[in-house]
């Protein structure tokens, strides 16, 4: 399978990078490649069942497995390819836990393949929100990115500059329920009305769910 650059590609490892991985299993003699990207069994249905199954079968020229775990109310597409996991590696995703991630070079280069890098993360692991601020009802619009990762923040807070965005970047501890020591969590936030109608001009999204609260 060929690795062609192009923002489809770009938006794909965006999705991937936000709520999905890929790694290698044995079972035996033999070894599995997976692939998996997860949302919201209600919220992110239409999201993945449409626009992420169509970038898939675009992009590799096959369906992905639709699972859906009711008692989760998640939803998972997974492809198990090794040819489709090869590619992902040469394009520069990382296998395993994620953790310190980072962009890949071609995508860095390239502005408007960072956009779409930037609205397939977005629509999985973005928020779009109102917050009250100075009145009694929510009306202040706030975007936020976030991610353990101080590369991938960086870079993504780089480039809305690069774009004249207004952005406020920070980290801060995140509490673990479960009881495991607390991660540091980095931020990007982009507040106000202005800043939300140059991200629909300039990045955009994919997901209903967002395009909605637009």
């Amino acid at each position: 399978m060929e690795f062609n650059k192009c923002p489809e590609l770009a938006e794909f490892l965006g999705i991937l990078t936000g709520d999905g991985y890929m790694n290698e299993y044995q079972y035996g003699k033999r070894k599995y490649s997976i692939i998996d990207i997860s949302g919201h069994s209600q919220r992110d249905n239409s999201y993945l069942t449409n626009h992420v199954s169509g970038l898939i079968k675009k992009l590799f020229k096959v369906s992905p497995l639709i699972i859906i775990r009711k008692d989760q109310n998640t939803m998972h597409l997974r492809l198990s390819s090794r040819d489709i996991f090869n590619l992902l590696l040469h394009s520069g995703f990382k296998k395993g836990k994620k953790g310190e991630i980072g962009i890949p070079e071609w995508v860095l280069k390239n502005k408007k393949f960072m956009r779409f890098f930037i609205r397939g993360f977005f629509d999985t692991d973005g928020c779009l929100c109102l917050k009250k601020k100075y009145r009694n009802y929510p009306y202040y619009p706030t975007i936020s990115l976030s991610s353990i990762s101080k590369t991938l923040m960086i870079s993504i807070n780089q480039y809305l500059i690069s774009k004249e965005f207004k952005t406020v970047f920070y980290s801060e501890l995140k509490i673990d329920k479960r009881g495991y020591n607390p991660s540091k969590i980095f931020r990007i936030e982009l507040n106000g009305e202005k800043q939300l109608r140059k991200w629909k001009e300039v990045i955009n999204s994919d997901n209903p769910k967002h395009k909605e609260k637009f």
